[in-house]
């Protein structure tokens, strides 16, 4: 929604699945991890997990950011 303040709606929906895309794989990827080791809140593990998955949906937005200007 935002995206479509400044650019066409053609591109708009074209980052838009690059974004769900990505967000779906970046955040199966740290599930099935997660399970894998059975990592739990209270472990150190996790939150590396997290700060990692975090990380890569900022540079997604980013890069996202990047495209659109």
């Amino acid at each position: 929604m935002v995206l479509l303040q400044f650019i066409s709606i053609p591109y708009a929906l074209g980052l838009a699945m690059i974004d769900g895309l990505s967000h779906h794989m970046i955040d199966y990827t740290k599930s099935t991890v997660v399970k894998r080791y059975n990592w739990a809140k209270d472990d150190v593990m996790y939150w590396v997990a997290t700060t990692v998955d975090q990380s890569l949906h900022f540079t997604i937005y980013f890069l996202i950011c990047l495209l659109a200007i």
